[in-house]
C-alpha cells in the first residue's frame, strides 16, 4: 500500500494512513484484506544551521551590531526566517572583531518544523571615528627661540570617553611680532579611549604674539 501522514508538519503521535492495501504471494487469492489501516508515528523537527553575516560599523561607544542570518538545510519552498540579538565582543575599534548573534529564533509559516542553533558568530570591523581638533597657541614674551605652547580642543568625542590631544608647537621664527604663525605638528591622541578615534586639525592658521622683551637701561655715573 501507500503510506502518508495526515499533514507534513513536525509533531508527536501523528496519524499515518496506509491506503490501497493489496495482498501478494502464492496464496494471496485465498484472502481478503481491509483496504486501509492507520497508525501513529512522529515527524521530528529538522535540524538546520543559522549562519551570521555581520556588518561593520564606525565606533559609536557601544557593542551594538547589525547583520543577517541565513539558514542552511531548509526544504525548498518552506517559509522560515531567523532573528537574533547581535553584539560585538567589546566596544573598541579594530579589525576582525567577533560578532555574536544570540537568542536565535525561527519565524514563518513552517518555523515549527525546524530547530536551529541558538547562537552564531562572524567577524567584522569597528572603524575609528573621525573627529576634528582646533588648535590654539599661547602668546609669550620674546626669549630668542621659536618655542611655543598651545592646546587642541577636540570636537566629536563621544560623551564619557577619555580622549585628549597633544602636539608640538613652534613659531615660524624667533622674532617679536603680532599674530605670528605657529606650526602645529605631530598631533597625537591620548587617553583610555584614544584608539577609537582619528583626528584632523581644522580651522585657519594658528596665530599668537611674541611680545617685545622689556629691558632696563642703567646709566653709569660719570
Amino acid at each position: 500500500g501507500s503510506y502518508a501522514f495526515a499533514d507534513k508538519n513536525a509533531g508527536s503521535g501523528k496519524s499515518v494512513t496506509a491506503s490501497g492495501i493489496t495482498l501478494s504471494g502464492a496464496d494471496a487469492g485465498n484472502y481478503t484484506v481491509n483496504a486501509t489501516a492507520t497508525g501513529l508515528a512522529d515527524i521530528l523537527a529538522r535540524t538546520i544551521t543559522a549562519t551570521l553575516a555581520a556588518n561593520g560599523k564606525v565606533y559609536d561607544g557601544t557593542t551594538a551590531a547589525t547583520g543577517s542570518l541565513s539558514l542552511n538545510g531548509l526544504i525548498l519552498g518552506d517559509q522560515v526566517g531567523a532573528t537574533g540579538t547581535y553584539a560585538f565582543g567589546d566596544k573598541n575599534a579594530g579589525a576582525g572583531k567577533t560578532v555574536t548573534a544570540s537568542g536565535i529564533t525561527l519565524s514563518g509559516a513552517d518555523a515549527a518544523n525546524y530547530i536551529v542553533n541558538g547562537a552564531a558568530t562572524d567577524i567584522a570591523t569597528i572603524a575609528r571615528l573621525a573627529i576634528t581638533g582646533t588648535a590654539t597657541a599661547d602668546s609669550r614674551v620674546y626669549d630668542g627661540t621659536t618655542a611655543a605652547t598651545g592646546r587642541i580642543a577636540l570636537n566629536g568625542v563621544l560623551a564619557g570617553d577619555n580622549v585628549s590631544a597633544a602636539a608640538t608647537y613652534a613659531f615660524a621664527d624667533r622674532n617679536a611680532g603680532i599674530a605670528r604663525t605657529v606650526s602645529v605638528n605631530g598631533v597625537t591622541l591620548n587617553g583610555a579611549d584614544a584608539g577609537n578615534y582619528t583626528v584632523t586639525l581644522g580651522g585657519g592658521p594658528v596665530l599668537a604674539d611674541i611680545l617685545r622683551r622689556a629691558v632696563t637701561v642703567q646709566a653709569d655715573d660719570l
